[in-house]
């Protein structure tokens, strides 16, 4: 009786993957890790927030956000992965300054160690530390990425190759929504504006998810896939980019 009630149920939700768009029906659902199981490409998605897509909501959605440029979505071994890299012009710049600094340390410590002025090189230890860490930041920048795998009932965050704070693993169904906001920074080079996307959770925290992102689209392309892929039905949060 509850599995014909339960095939009604996804008869009339129509649950497909979010994947391939295959229609799923209750054979395709794992009592053991309680999620559904796509029988064409295998992806594996939350089930307890799947109905979710269906219900209706008293408010405009977004348009749909077309891929941006620096982001791609791949699939293996059960996971939904979008990706990001981080390159772009700021780290080109950053470059150029990078080999200016290194330069000029290397030139200061061949100097005052050749003639004897070892305080002098000692005292530009500070410096050469700081250069250390502004190289090491250029060449993340210029070929790190950011991986965000969804599956299994898990959120993963990975930045690679080199390693970097921010790496996580969340559980899927901790989250009833995901929104983007923007960030404001002032400095005396001006204003500059990123933006970052967070994840809610049931019990009303809010999860900073990704952030470093360089317009809006990118922000809002993440959101709709994360919430797309997880069966989450989109709704405006406090603080969110203006619809």
């Amino acid at each position: 009786m509850i599995r014909e009630i339960t095939e009604k149920i996804l008869s009339l939700a129509k649950i497909t993957c979010p994947n391939c768009n295959t229609g799923i029906t209750l054979d395709n659902y794992s009592k053991e890790e309680k999620m559904f199981k796509c029988p064409n490409c295998s992806s594996i998605f939350a089930a307890g927030s799947t109905l979710q897509r269906n219900t209706g909501t008293s408010f405009a959605p977004r348009s749909e956000i077309a891929m941006p440029g620096k982001i791609s979505i791949s699939h293996s071994e059960g996971y939904y992965i979008i990706t990001r890299k981080w390159f772009g012009l700021k780290f080109i710049v950053l470059l150029f300054f990078t080999l200016f600094w290194d330069g000029f340390m290397i030139v200061w410590h061949f100097i005052s160690i050749s003639t004897g002025q070892y305080v002098m090189s000692a005292f530009g230890l500070i410096h050469t530390a700081a250069g250390l860490f502004i190289t090491y930041l250029t060449v993340t920048g210029l070929i790190n990425k950011t991986d965000i795998k969804i599956g299994r009932g898990k959120i993963i965050i990975r930045h690679r190759p080199l390693w970097w704070p921010g790496s996580r693993e969340y559980s899927a169904a901790m989250f009833d929504q995901f929104f983007s906001t923007e960030k404001i920074s002032h400095s005396k080079n001006g204003t500059t504006y990123t933006y970052e996307l967070k994840g809610r959770t049931y019990d009303g925290s809010v999860i900073k998810i990704v952030g470093g992102l360089e317009n809006s689209n990118q922000a809002l392309f993440l959101e709709q896939k994360m919430e797309n892929f997880l069966g989450i039905t989109d709704s405006p949060v406090s603080g969110e980019i203006s619809r």
